[in-house]
C-alpha cells in the first residue's frame, strides 16, 4: 500500500512540476551573474494540515510537520547560496534606471527541512525537503518601487470530471483546480490549457507580478491590486518531498514527489473553497506575509557586503482530493500548508531569535522560557522523565533517542503541541535549550544585523 502511495503521488507531482518550466539551469536568463552570497535561514515558521480521506472515512487533519512542537524553525540549519544577474530595465529605457534583477539558487547549494515528528495518523514520521538534482531555484528580484505587484493568493476547489468512468488515479472523478486571486479575484489562468497548472501566470512579459506603470497593469496573476515597494521579489525552490515512517525497526518510505515552493516578499495565502463533496480542509485558510530585500538600492555595489543583508520569503499552497491509490481502500490526499523564512547573509548572521535584527533582551528572555526543554528528536538521557510526573512508567531507559517508541505513552509527552519547547532557541540544534544555547546569545548581545 505504501509503495502504491509513493509512486501514485509522485507522478501526480511530476506533471506539476513539468506544467510550471523545465528544468532550470545556473543559465535560465540570459545576463552574466555578478554576485553570488550565501543566505542563512534565521528564523520562520511552518504550519500546515493533511486530512487523507481512506475509502469512505475521512480522517481528522494532522498538524504537519510541526505536530508536537510549535511552528518556529530551528535557526541557522537551512541555508542556500543565491546568485544575482547584472541589474537591467526591462521596458528598455521607459523606467528611470536598472529595474530587474534575476536570481538564480545553485540546487546543489540548498539545505532545508528535515524534522521528526509524531503524527496521529502514521505515527514517529520523519519529513524532509530536499533539493531536486539538475532543478536550480528561479527568482526576480524588482529594484525600484511601485514597478511590481507580488502577492501571491492562492483558492483551491475541485469539480466533477467530465469524462466517462472508469474512474481510477489517472481520471479522478472529482479534478482539483487551482485558480489564482489576480487583483483580489479569483481568476483562472488563461491559455495554460491545464487545470494542474501549479503558479500563476507569469504573463507575456514573463515577469511574475511586474507592473511597471503602476496599479491595474499586470498582465499576469500576480498581485492584490496594489504595487509593492523596492526590493520585492519572487523566488521558486524545486524540492522533493520524503516523508518516512518508523515500523519499529527502520525507517520506511511512505509517500513524496517533487513539490515547488513558490515564495513571494508579498503576501501569499490559500484558501479552500467547499466542492461537490466534502473534505475535512474546507474553508481552511493559510496566510503569511513576507517583507523586501533590505537595502537593495545599493544593488548596483555589487562587490558591496553592505547590501543585500536579509529578506524574508512567505509561501502558500495546497492539494485538494489527490488520488493517491485506486484502492481498494482508495486513497485521497488533502493538505494545505504555508510559512515564511527570514534568510540573512551569511557574513551579517547573528543570533536574532526574534528576529528583530537586534539581540537583545527579548531573544534571551526566549531562550530562558524554554529553559531545559527537549525536543522529540532529541537524545534522552538515563532517568530522563518526559513528562514531568515521575512516574515509572514515564521514564526513558536512556541514552534513546526520544523519536522511538517507548513504554510510556507518546500522548503525555511535553513537547506535543502546546508544550515549552522553542525551536528559535535551540541554537546548536541538539533538541535540548540549555546553557550553550543562553552562552550563544549572550555572546552577540547588543549586535544588530
Amino acid at each position: 500500500m505504501k509503495n502504491r502511495i509513493a509512486l501514485a503521488l509522485t507522478g501526480i507531482l511530476l506533471v506539476m512540476i513539468v506544467a510550471f518550466a523545465p528544468t532550470t539551469t545556473a543559465t535560465w536568463h540570459p545576463y552574466p551573474n555578478v554576485q553570488q552570497d550565501t543566505y542563512i535561514v534565521t528564523g520562520g515558521e511552518t504550519s500546515g494540515l493533511v486530512a487523507l480521506d481512506y475509502g469512505p472515512v475521512p480522517l481528522d487533519p494532522d498538524p504537519t510537520p510541526f505536530s508536537t512542537r510549535g511552528p518556529e524553525l530551528t535557526p541557522q540549519v537551512q541555508w542556500q547560496d543565491i546568485n544575482f544577474s547584472m541589474a537591467i530595465d526591462p521596458t528598455g529605457g521607459m523606467l528611470p534606471g536598472p529595474a530587474l534583477v534575476f536570481l538564480t539558487v545553485p540546487w546543489q547549494s540548498i539545505k532545508s527541512l528535515e524534522h521528526i515528528y509524531f503524527s496521529g495518523t502514521l505515527g514517529y514520521t520523519r519529513v524532509k525537503l530536499l533539493p531536486i538534482p539538475g532543478s536550480d531555484g528561479m527568482g526576480w528580484l524588482y529594484l525600484l518601487p511601485n514597478i511590481a505587484d507580488v502577492d501571491i493568493h492562492v483558492v483551491n476547489t475541485f469539480m466533477l470530471n467530465p469524462m466517462p468512468g472508469p474512474y481510477n488515479v489517472t481520471n479522478p472523478p472529482e479534478i482539483p483546480i487551482v485558480l489564482w486571486a489576480a487583483t483580489g479575484a479569483p481568476a483562472s489562468v488563461p491559455g495554460t490549457g491545464n487545470l494542474f497548472y501549479p503558479f500563476p501566470n507569469p504573463g507575456a512579459d514573463t515577469l511574475p507580478g511586474f507592473c511597471p506603470m503602476g496599479a491595474g497593469t499586470q498582465d499576469d496573476g500576480f498581485g492584490d491590486g496594489v504595487p509593492d515597494p523596492a526590493g520585492s521579489s519572487v523566488l521558486f525552490l524545486p524540492m522533493q518531498l520524503s516523508v518516512e515512517s518508523w515500523n519499529g525497526t527502520a525507517w520506511v518510505f511512505t509517500f513524496g514527489g517533487p513539490f515547488i515552493l513558490p515564495m513571494t516578499t508579498g503576501v501569499a495565502s490559500d484558501m479552500v473553497i467547499p466542492g461537490p463533496t466534502p473534505t475535512k480542509l474546507d474553508n481552511e485558510t493559510v496566510m503569511y506575509a513576507g517583507a523586501p530585500w533590505e537595502d537593495v538600492h545599493t544593488t548596483l555595489q555589487w562587490g558591496a557586503n553592505e547590501n543585500k543583508k536579509f529578506v524574508t520569503y512567505a509561501y502558500a499552497w495546497s492539494f485538494i482530493k489527490y488520488y493517491l491509490t485506486d484502492g481498494p481502500p482508495i486513497v485521497k490526499l488533502n493538505l494545505i500548508y504555508g510559512g515564511y523564512e527570514k534568510k540573512v547573509k551569511d557574513v551579517h548572521v547573528i543570533n536574532d531569535i526574534s528576529c528583530d535584527n537586534k539581540v537583545d533582551i527579548v531573544d534571551i528572555v526566549i531562550a530562558a522560557l524554554a529553559f531545559g526543554s527537549r525536543d522529540e528528536g532529541s537524545l534522552a538521557y538515563a532517568g530522563y522523565d518526559p513528562t514531568g510526573k515521575g512516574s515509572p512508567g514515564n521514564v526513558w531507559p536512556g541514552p534513546y533517542p526520544s523519536y522511538m517508541p517507548s513504554p510510556w505513552l507518546v500522548e503525555a509527552e511535553t513537547n506535543l503541541e502546546g508544550g515549552v519547547f522553542d525551536a528559535r532557541a535551540d541554537l546548536n540544534n541538539d533538541g535540548l535549550i540549555d546553557i550553550v544555547d543562553l552562552v550563544k546569545i549572550a555572546i552577540d548581545f547588543g549586535k544588530t544585523v
